[in-house]
């Protein structure tokens, strides 16, 4: 840690720092007279501070490094400066050092040292990690030699503990793979600055048993735990046969061991020379014990791995440890089939079903007649070796003869505050008598049960208030429907619906003008409302939305709506929504046009077909429909002009001329002005062909004239019609023709 004036920071993994913003005004600085009071510290190391000199043109500070030279820094505004510290290390520690050698005194390499507090703490001072060796080391000093806790060629080692408390005891491990130590940990007294020399370990080497598991075929057996445990001490070792049952056990030598194989469902057989049992094991030995023949033991399990009812459904769902499980079944079913099967592949499974019986080996199966109620299944597992018995029992209830659910009950709004229900007959009819409605009681389930009529599909019923008093425009009720067999019910269904009001639709004025061009001051002539209303008398209990559209959509461009939708609170009666009529630049031939809007009740679960084409005369479901509103035109298309034809002297050429003044070109703007001409052997029909004859005249607005050839025929002769209009966005003007054509004869 680097503390400067109380802001700490802590040095990187190469040892540096930064302590930022420290000018003669900072406030870091200002708040200590502009000195700056500097510490080092880090555990094992002894803390180094010092206090800079009151300079005010400087900040001196000098502080003591290991070897006792003195380094000094000036900290100027806007100049960041350096200062490196080599601290010294604290008399914290305490340093161990020893050889681990064999039996024969020759040094052990590679042995791995560790060394905790009476707390178990790790207190190994300063640890590396080496990867190339996976150990742990101590950096000494001076010559930056790293003496590890893992012994090297010599066999020594060199350890520097930290020291936690005085007069504590450290407990110090040797470990190496396939070696065992003679003292295996060595506890020291240590204090603060000890120099303990001599903690030796003598280590020495393991020996390995190994043999063979096979079963009664002479094949090897693999999974089987082979454990040697020593007769004098606490320890053992064990191996699991690989595939070809054989095992290694690693043992530490000096000690008589017995030698046992162990896998569930089996007993085993000791070798022939017995050499399993008491044997005499010492430092680096190798002894074959021979092989374990192992046997399959009967077991004593008693229990089911899987139990079902073919058709039905456990209840509770199957568990080895649950003995009792209902499930039911509808009338139609009059038998079902029960698979039990047991944990262990020998046990003997019995299902017993009144009379009836079936008994098998790992499991057992049975079809179970049905009556209308309960039927008792037990099943009896017993374990192979006789010793347990485990007893199950299904319970299957047939349900009684009762028709199935209504399908597909549906609620409709009617007038004046009812709702009608709607159904088709159950899929299981079953004797069907009649049906039943109630409507939701206080607890949400359904209240008393009523007749309801019946229709050849199914049923219907109307809800008013008499057969429901709380009935009420908007708020929603469920209502259960279900059949009867006599005064058995059937499964009920349910809905929940609202009833609501019944709405109108009207449009005032019933005229506006395309454009706002007021006569009279506040006087917007070219908007109108549509206004909503409740059908007398009614009211609505909540929020109601009700959508506003144009019937025809084909009318949609000559007006716009300031809403699609109007939403009526509790107790509101009419609503009403602007409209506006499209100022278009188009006239509006065969008269002025007329628009005719819809209302209708806006319910979530409905769905509605926006590109319905919707006429006054043929509403969509309830929509109310409102009279004609008559948009005014302010749009004027050219009217026609004179035309004539002239031959240009004896040939096919003829000259076509027209009378047109400025007055007639109507409301376009000037810039969509032209002219357009056409010509046919024949009469003109208001077909596409005839209407891709129409050709640009060019030249601009002030022409009045164009030339077209007009074939002489072979023989006989053919009249050509000919047509000039004139064109703007207000439209296509009226045709002027050559009056009675131009007849060409064949010469």
């Amino acid at each position: 840690e680097v503390t400067v004036n109380g802001v700490t920071v802590m040095t990187d993994i190469d040892g540096r720092y930064i302590v930022p913003d420290f000018s003669r005004v900072a406030s870091r600085a200002s708040r200590t007279g502009g000195k700056l009071y500097v510490s080092f510290s880090l555990d094992g190391y002894d803390t180094q501070r010092d206090d800079p000199n009151n300079s005010r043109s400087s900040r001196r500070y000098q502080i003591t490094d290991a070897d006792g030279a003195t380094d000094g820094i000036d900290f100027e505004a806007n100049d960041p400066q350096r200062l490196d510290i080599v601290l010294k290390e604290s008399a914290m520690l305490a340093t161990v050092t020893g050889t681990v050698t064999d039996k024969d005194g020759d040094p052990v390499s590679g042995v791995d040292l560790t060394v905790v507090n009476e707390d178990g703490e790790d207190v190994l001072h300063n640890r590396q990690s080496i990867s190339a060796i996976g150990a742990y080391c101590t950096v000494g000093e001076g010559d930056d030699a790293m003496n590890c806790r893992r012994t090297g060629d010599d066999g020594t080692y060199e350890m520097q503990v930290r020291v936690t408390d005085d007069d504590e005891d450290y407990t110090i491990t040797p470990s190496k793979n396939r070696y065992y130590f003679d003292n295996t940990d060595e506890v020291e007294r240590l204090e603060v600055g000890d120099d303990e020399d001599g903690v030796d370990f003598e280590a020495l080497r393991q020996s390995r048993i190994r043999g063979a598991v096979k079963d009664a075929d002479d094949n090897g057996m693999a999974g089987v735990t082979v454990t040697a445990e020593a007769q004098g001490r606490d320890y053992s070792a064990s191996d699991e046969t690989n595939d070809n049952g054989r095992f290694i056990i690693w043992v530490d030598g000096d000690e008589r061991y017995d030698v046992t194989a162990m896998k569930d469902g089996y007993s085993f057989t000791d070798p022939e020379d017995g050499d399993n049992l008491g044997l005499r094991v010492d430092d680096d030995e190798t002894h074959d014990i021979g092989t374990f023949v192992a046997a399959a033991v009967p077991s004593n399990v008693s229990t089911l791995s899987g139990l079902t009812v073919t058709p039905g459904v456990l209840d509770p769902a199957f568990a080895s440890d649950e003995d009792e499980y209902e499930a039911e079944v509808g009338f139609n079913v009059t038998g079902t089939r029960v698979v039990a099967t047991a944990t262990s592949s020998a046990a003997t499974v019995t299902i017993e079903a009144g009379e009836n019986e079936e008994m098998g080996t790992g499991s057992a199966s049975m079809d179970v007649e049905l009556e209308v109620g309960d039927t008792e299944v037990t099943i009896t597992v017993e374990s192979e070796d006789g010793t347990t018995e485990t007893e199950y029992t299904v319970t299957v209830t047939r349900k009684a003869n009762a028709p199935s659910a209504v399908r597909n009950l549906k609620a409709v709004s009617g007038a004046t505050q009812s709702l009608t229900l709607t159904w088709e007959t159950p899929q299981n009819v079953a004797g069907l008598t009649g049906y039943e409605y109630s409507v939701n009681s206080t607890d949400g389930e359904a209240g008393t049960w009523v007749a309801a009529t019946a229709t050849p599909g199914g049923g219907s019923q109307t809800i008013t208030t008499t057969e429901h008093a709380g009935i009420q425009n908007g708020l929603d009720h469920t209502y259960w429907v279900r059949a009867v067999i006599g005064t058995a019910p059937g499964a009920a269904t349910s809905i929940t619906a609202a009833p609501w009001p019944t709405v109108t639709a009207a449009v005032a004025p019933a005229s506006v003008a395309e454009a706002d061009n007021p006569v009279t001051t506040n006087v917007q002539e070219d908007t109108t409302r549509v206004t909503v209303s409740l059908t007398s008398g009614q009211a609505v209990y909540s929020a109601m939305r009700v959508r506003i559209g144009v019937v025809d959509e084909d009318d949609a461009a000559l007006v716009s709506l300031a809403a699609t939708e109007v939403t009526f609170n509790a107790g509101a009666t009419e609503a009403s929504v602007l409209v506006t009529a499209v100022d278009n630049l188009t006239d509006a031939t065969g008269g002025d046009p007329t628009v005719n809007f819809f209302a209708e009740i806006v319910e979530d679960e409905v769905e509605y077909d926006d590109d319905a084409d919707v006429t006054a005369t043929a509403p969509e479901r309830d929509r109310a429909v409102t009279t004609d509103l008559t948009i005014t035109d302010d749009d004027t298309a050219p009217t026609a002009p004179v035309v004539t034809a002239t031959q240009v002297g004896t040939t096919d050429v003829y000259e076509v001329a027209w009378t047109f003044t400025p007055d007639q070109w109507g409301t376009g703007a000037t810039t969509s002005r032209k002219f357009q001409y056409r010509m046919k052997a024949g009469d003109f029909a208001d077909t596409s062909a005839d209407n891709a004859l129409w050709m640009d005249v060019t030249g601009g607005t002030n022409v009045r004239t164009v030339n077209v050839t007009l074939e002489e025929p072979a023989t006989g002769s053919v009249t050509y019609n000919i047509q000039v209009r004139a064109v703007t966005d207000a439209g296509n003007g009226a045709a002027g023709a050559v009056s009675g054509g131009v007849t060409r004869t064949a010469s």
